[in-house]
C-alpha cells in the first residue's frame, strides 16, 4: 500500500508531500529537476556528506502556480527571482545558486554540465518495514521518513533486497 508520495523539485532541499506523482522512465516528473551548486567550483550540494551544505536542510522547495518556490524561515522566492542567488549566499556563506539539471555552468575550473546525483536510481522507494527495522537497531534515535527523501513510502512486508532486478 502506498502510504505517502513525495517530490523534491530541488535536489538536497526539503521537498513536498503530494497527492499524485507522474512517473516516467527517467523518474518522477518535477523531481530533482534543479540542483544546488557552488558557483565557484561547480560542486553539487551533498548535505548528507559535506557539512557546508547542511543549511540546505533548512530550505523548502515546492511547485506552485508561479513556478518552483524556495523558502526559508525568513524569505520565499521563486527559482527565477533575481535575488535568490544572494539569499542563498547569505544562507550558506559562499556563492551558490539553484540551476536546472543538465544546464552548463562556467566555474573557476571551466564550463561544466550540471548532472543530477541520482541518475542510477531516479525513483526512490522506502518501506515502513525498513524504517521499523532501523528503529529497532537504533532505539535511541528518531528515524524520520523525510531523512531518506523517498518518492514513494510503501507499507509492505516484502524485503526490498528482493526487488533488485525486477
Amino acid at each position: 500500500t502506498i502510504q505517502a508520495l513525495w517530490r523534491y523539485p530541488v535536489s538536497s532541499l526539503r521537498g513536498e508531500r503530494v497527492d499524485t506523482l507522474a512517473l516516467a522512465s527517467d523518474g518522477v516528473r518535477g523531481d530533482r529537476d534543479y540542483l544546488l551548486v557552488d558557483l565557484v567550483s561547480g560542486e553539487i550540494a551533498a548535505p548528507e556528506k559535506i557539512a557546508r551544505w547542511r543549511p540546505a536542510l533548512e530550505l523548502d522547495a515546492r511547485v506552485t502556480s508561479r513556478g518552483v518556490l524556495i523558502s526559508s524561515k525568513d524569505w520565499a522566492m521563486t527559482i527565477d527571482d533575481a535575488e535568490l542567488d544572494s539569499a542563498l549566499a547569505d544562507q550558506f556563506g559562499f556563492r551558490c545558486a539553484i540551476r536546472r539539471a543538465g544546464s552548463s555552468l562556467l566555474t573557476n575550473v571551466g564550463e561544466i554540465k550540471l548532472s543530477p546525483r541520482y541518475l542510477a536510481s531516479p525513483v526512490h522507494l522506502l518501506s515502513l518495514r525498513s524504517l521499523s527495522e532501523l528503529s529497532d537497531l537504533l532505539p535511541e534515535a528518531f528515524v524520520a521518513v523525510r531523512r531518506f527523501r523517498p518518492n514513494l513510502v510503501l507499507d509492505t512486508r516484502a524485503d526490498e533486497n528482493e526487488w533488485v532486478g525486477l
